[in-house]
């Protein structure tokens, strides 16, 4: 990973963290302290964490061969992550759990916003130097 992939990630990581424990803490109290909300914001999180480090896993692996059997395989893993995921929430804490883990599958959304707007902030500031 180049320089400016790796402060994507640290930034997505920190922003998708953030955003991840205040959708936790406000999906606990609108559901009056239960408790499947949260959990399903926090799995919602963590596994669109792993699927974005496997993403990148499979982008530098298709640079690096050009062959796209393994990148598809990824692919796949990816996608049963999810839905395992997805299935796993809903099986167990029901309807509460599930939004809370499309809320937070949802996490790298603000992320990127925040990468966005950094570096939005970036071009300004070297746009005013000039």
């Amino acid at each position: 990973m180049n320089e400016t992939h790796s402060k994507l990630m640290k930034l997505l990581i920190i922003c998708s963290v953030v955003y991840g424990i205040a959708a936790a803490i406000v999906a606990f109290f609108l559901t009056k302290g239960s408790f499947s909300a949260t959990a399903g914001v926090i799995v919602g999180v963590v596994v669109m964490l792993i699927n974005l480090r496997l993403l990148i896993f499979a982008g530098e692996d298709y640079l690096k061969t050009h062959l796209l059997a393994r990148p598809a395989m990824v692919y796949v893993i990816r996608l049963l992550l999810y839905g395992i995921a997805g299935m796993i929430c809903w099986k167990t804490g029901g309807d509460y759990c599930i939004i809370g883990y499309g809320a937070g599958v949802l996490g790298s959304v603000p992320g990127l916003m925040c990468f966005a707007l950094s570096e939005a902030g970036a071009v300004a500031g070297k746009e005013d130097d000039k």
